[in-house]
């Protein structure tokens, strides 16, 4: 306790320690006896506590000449903080108290402390790393145990810090709501904030999609949730550049849910907040389209948002004209999310009797009654329509704090350790060190997104493909599953003799008497494929122009080992008219898979057992003089405007045609 009393002493001392000189000595001999005490948790976080408030004391972070070394002993300390939970938060808590204090001076001019802002502030905007598995039972044990309250008596005799990395984030976004978009000065104190936002987003963006909950996936995420909170400040000539770097975003990321959730909302945001950018949101969608078909849905998500705050005709029918051609995209999610969007534009018309707008495009409301009368279209359409994000979510309604860090996180289904609700976010700090001056509402009017589900493709990304069950009703048992087969099990039964495998009735596998001849085909994926068929419906022997395909790799690609169940045999083209009398002879029948003048329907022929059945070459077929030795030719009955099957899909049907009319004897 004596060490922290001398620490105590020297943060009460810094005006003086500061103006003789010895401040920077002092923070490093301080930071470096610290460590020494990191395995008693308390009194290491009290010791750290005040390094951190000498550090940024706000007589040190006034002088610029102290700034180089401030920003040197964050980035140690921020390093440090990744392993030791609890570092962090306490450089919020000092960092932005000082700030508060120098704020409070009249007309002080954010350009000074440009390099704290954004070398130290932004930084733990987005500070917190991601939990490996092991430390992450830890910490979701930890919390349980803390959410319990007084049930345990641990959490009155120990301070936990589970969610320290969350109060570092926490108390960075509590300075941002001091901000106050009437005084000038503050909103070039966010001017900076958002340089900063910007210029590490671009440090964390990459040519490669993000995995889910990745460190990457994450930064941006916080980074675009502070940007949010900041937005409110930012004038007309700052939006447009930032319009411009968020539709940059849309265009050449693919990104998670959770990014792409907010860049979309911010687009809308700042068009909504400033009408006179939304010839640029249109001249950005147009750039989108000849860059990346694939950025369409989201500059039509946010395009219907923007449209549908609106009841300005000009803004309503640009929209709308927008719109329609991506109805017709040859691209299916494209088309259905323009359909959608068409369909919410329209009935914002309709809603506020836009009546200028519903003359000038009444055939709208006809296509959208054929789509909703139709079949799957509808079906999509309207799926789609109970989507939360065009269902019930309002840009400028849903524009809160609780909406940014809680249920847009919850329903994008980022982490759930990335979720900081209001309670959490207001118990950082004492109000009365950070007071909230921002217009931003804590809290959501309604709870519509608080009971709403994820978004189908949300899912999909995220990697769940098990169905989201409705919150009020019953969960549905899935009793359909897949059940391979598994006929090595007959064959060879003392490998799984002693495996505990489920049972399956006992069966002898019998070859039938069908011989497949592909020795005039000559490409190896068809052949490969072809092997395949033969080995899955145990066709007595496959016959092929030379055994060396064995040897190629696409044709092992394609046959996925059934060359080494198969009985094969090679028969060059030029010996096939000879080998085909031979089996003649002994009683087979020759069977051609072509199309002939006197060539029966596969659906009418009953094939005798002991078959032959001869394909053709991909080009030309079977050759003239080849077709005379044979004894009847089959051919597939078409409806289509092709005139043939490719060999490897005939010869399947063909095989598998024999094989359902000889199953039993097969069996």
């Amino acid at each position: 306790m004596n060490v922290l009393l001398v620490f105590q002493l020297a943060v009460s001392l810094s005006p003086s320690i500061i103006e003789n000189g010895m401040w920077e000595e002092l923070t490093k001999v301080m930071w470096d006896s610290s460590r020494e005490f990191r395995k008693g948790c308390d009194l290491y976080r009290s010791l750290i506590g005040c390094v951190t408030d000498l550090l940024f004391y706000e007589d040190a972070i006034t002088k610029p000449e102290c700034h180089g070394f401030i920003i040197q002993m964050s980035q140690w300390m921020r390093v440090t903080g990744i392993v030791v939970q609890g570092i962090a938060s306490h450089m919020s808590r000092s960092l932005v108290t000082s700030l508060v204090k120098i704020q409070k001076k009249a007309l002080v001019d954010p350009t000074p402390y440009r390099d704290i802002i954004q070398d130290i502030l932004v930084p733990l905007l987005m500070f917190g790393s991601v939990f490996r598995k092991q430390y992450k039972v830890i910490h979701d044990t930890t919390e349980f145990i803390q959410d319990c309250g007084r049930l345990y008596s641990t959490n009155s005799l120990i301070e936990s810090d589970h969610d320290a990395d969350s109060r570092a984030r926490a108390i960075a976004l509590r300075y941002l709501l001091t901000l106050d978009k009437e005084k000038p000065k503050d909103r070039n104190w966010a001017l900076v904030v958002a340089e900063g936002i910007k210029t590490q987003y671009t440090c964390c963006t990459g040519e490669r999609r993000d995995f889910a909950n990745s460190q990457k996936h994450r930064y941006k995420t916080r980074l675009l949730q502070a940007f949010l909170l900041i937005l409110p400040l930012l004038d007309k000539s700052e939006c447009s550049k930032d319009l411009a770097w968020l539709c940059k975003g849309l265009i050449k990321d693919h990104q998670q849910p959770s990014v792409r959730y907010l860049q979309e909302w911010g687009v809308s945001l700042i068009t909504i907040l400033h009408p006179q950018l939304f010839p640029d949101l249109l001249s950005h969608f147009l750039q989108g389209t000849k860059e990346r078909v694939g950025c369409v849905g989201s500059f039509l998500a946010a395009l219907t948002h923007v449209a549908c705050t609106s009841e300005d005709d000009e803004v309503l029918c640009q929209s709308l004209q927008y719109t329609l051609p991506w109805c017709m995209a040859q691209h299916f999610n494209t088309r259905l999310y323009a359909q959608v969007s068409l369909r919410k534009m329209w009935h914002h018309c309709e809603a506020k009797q836009v009546t200028a707008v519903l003359r000038r495009y009444e055939p709208v409301q006809q296509c959208l009654q054929f789509v909703v009368e139709h079949g799957n279209s509808a079906r999509n359409t309207l799926n789609m329509l109970n989507d939360f994000y065009f269902k019930v979510f309002h840009p400028i309604q849903h524009y809160t704090l609780e909406t940014i860090l809680h249920d847009l996180p919850c329903l994008s289904l980022l982490a759930d350790d990335e979720w900081l609700t209001i309670d959490f976010f207001l118990g950082v700090m004492d109000t009365q060190d950070l007071p909230l001056c921002g217009d931003l509402p804590l809290h959501n009017a309604d709870q519509v997104l608080a009971e709403s589900l994820p978004a189908p493709w949300v899912i999909k990304a995220a990697g769940d493909t098990s169905p989201v069950e409705d919150k009020d009703g019953p969960s549905e048992s899935t009793n359909n599953v897949q059940r391979k087969i598994t006929p090595w099990k007959s064959m060879v039964p003392e490998i799984t003799a002693s495996l505990d495998l489920p049972e399956q009735p006992e069966t002898h596998p019998s070859r039938g008497a069908l011989i497949v001849v592909a020795s005039l085909i000559d490409k190896p994926p068809n052949l490969g494929g072809l092997c395949r068929t033969c080995e899955v419906f145990s066709v007595k022997e496959y016959i092929v122009p030379s055994l060396s395909i064995l040897e190629d790799p696409t044709f092992n690609s394609l046959s996925q080992t059934a060359q080494q169940w198969v009985p094969m045999k090679e028969v060059k083209p030029d010996c096939l008219a000879h080998y085909l009398r031979t089996l003649q002879n002994e009683g087979y029948t020759l069977v051609a898979a072509e199309q002939t003048a006197n060539s029966i329907k596969l659906s009418e022929y009953s094939f005798p057992e002991r078959t032959v059945v001869i394909l053709g070459n991909e080009r030309e077929g079977i050759p003239c003089e080849l077709l005379q030795l044979l004894d009847v030719c089959v051919e597939i009955p078409q409806t289509g405007i092709i005139r043939s099957l490719n060999v490897h899909v005939s010869g399947a049907l063909f095989i598998w045609e024999y094989t359902r009319q000889h199953l039993k004897k097969l069996a």
